[in-house]
């Protein structure tokens, strides 16, 4: 089975995803792409399709996939580890994230944006990997990345006395 993407040309977001119906009916039209997914008769110029193999619904395709040379290809995945993953604060109150991307398809980043607990912190990048020192108090910190450009997984970080 196929699905077929629509997405916007401008900023390669996908925008409807819709797997090809059972039985002898077609697959979805651009039209019929940008009626479902409410697209305005301006911005229909704006918009274009892609097939994928396999049978996908849109929040899945929005999650895992990114549209790269008009082709859906998997999202790059985001590796974040810690130096230590309990710290007692009294000896060293201080730990160090790093991150690296895998992937086939990597955007040209330097830089990307991270989060401790909701905070956001920026986390520079070289040749697609990067680290930070960060010192905390006591507590549970979870480090995530802020940017849906990556398939990534959070990760905890326990600091004690």
């Amino acid at each position: 089975m196929f699905s077929k993407i629509l997405y916007d040309t401008r900023t390669n977001k996908i925008l409807r995803c819709q797997p090809k119906p059972h039985g002898s009916a077609p697959m979805p039209s651009l039209n019929g792409l940008c009626k479902s997914a409410r697209i305005s008769e301006e911005e229909k110029q704006y918009m274009a399709t892609t097939e994928i193999e396999g049978e996908m619904l849109t929040n899945q395709a929005q999650k895992e996939l990114m549209i790269f040379n008009g082709i859906a290809v998997s999202k790059p995945e985001l590796i974040i580890t810690s130096d230590k993953y309990k710290i007692n604060i009294s000896n060293d109150p201080t730990f160090i994230i790093t991150v690296k991307l895998e992937g086939k398809h990597q955007p040209d980043i330097s830089s990307m944006e991270m989060l401790i607990n909701e905070i956001s912190f920026n986390m520079p990048l070289d040749n697609y990997q990067g680290s930070k020192k960060i010192e905390v108090e006591g507590g549970t910190y979870t480090i995530a990345c802020n940017d849906d450009k990556f398939i990534s997984d959070s990760i905890e970080v326990v600091a004690v006395e």
